[in-house]
């Protein structure tokens, strides 16, 4: 599941995921660390790390959130990622990565 010929899929390939699941599917949060990895080594815009940091925490709040069964919690941890997903396709996130 590492994207690594294409950053940018990976981002939103994890998003979908996250977005239209029922679940955190297996391998996502190393697929993120992953993500958060190569940005460091490729010296990506602190805006770039920072978003996909964002992601991770959304990650594990949504994690946390679907272990606890909290139905509101969930969603505001969707709403997040939606947002997120959003601002990625905006920008043109990892357009030069």
């Amino acid at each position: 599941m590492l994207y690594e010929n294409d950053t940018r899929v990976g981002v939103y390939q994890v998003l979908d995921e996250l977005i239209a699941g029922t679940s955190v599917p297996p391998g996502v949060k190393g697929t993120v660390y992953a993500i958060i990895d190569r940005l460091r080594a490729n010296a990506a815009p602190a805006e770039d790390l920072r978003g996909a940091e964002r992601i991770s925490i959304e990650v594990q709040r949504l994690e946390q959130a679907l272990r606890r069964g909290d139905d509101a919690a969930v969603g505001a941890a969707r709403d997040a990622l939606k947002s997120l997903a959003a601002t990625w396709i905006n920008r043109g996130i990892f357009a030069a990565h």
